[in-house]
């Protein structure tokens, strides 16, 4: 799966097939696609491919604007803080526009249920896990 990520979003050229395989693994994901991303940014070498990751994130995130359903992304907010602290200007920069959109939602009005909660913050020793998790994502397991 990111295999093909990395190809459709590696394309120089604006061809409708690249565009097209993107648009189709982002309707496969469908929900699991802001934690795909998160993957991405998180893991990959190419500040390019970091950087249009968060790109990708932003616009989920802000699909949500447009929509009844207001939804509280804390849960990727721990991937943001490494991304902010990313080599390159321009992950950062993207960090820093999906914090405020965010942030924005978060002034907006209740939330209705926290992005990925379940698999992020099992029941059972939640804290621990996620510990676990920026551990690993501190030290480059994740």
């Amino acid at each position: 799966m990111r295999s093909l990520y990395k190809l459709t979003s590696s394309s120089s050229s604006l061809s409708v097939i690249p565009a097209s395989l993107l648009r189709a693994q982002f309707i496969h994901l469908a929900n699991d696609a802001l934690a795909f991303l998160v993957g991405v940014w998180l893991s990959e070498e190419d500040p390019r491919l970091r950087r249009i990751a968060l790109s990708h994130a932003f616009a989920f995130i802000a699909a949500y604007e447009a929509t009844e359903t207001i939804i509280d992304f804390q849960t990727v907010l721990p991937a943001l803080l490494v991304a902010l602290g990313d080599p390159d200007r321009g992950v950062r920069h993207q960090a820093s526009e999906c914090v405020q959109l965010i942030a924005r939602f978060s002034k907006a009005k209740q939330a209705s249920g926290v992005y990925a909660f379940d698999a992020i913050y099992e029941k059972s020793n939640s804290k621990i896990r996620i510990v676990v998790i920026i551990s690993g994502v501190l030290k480059g397991h994740i």
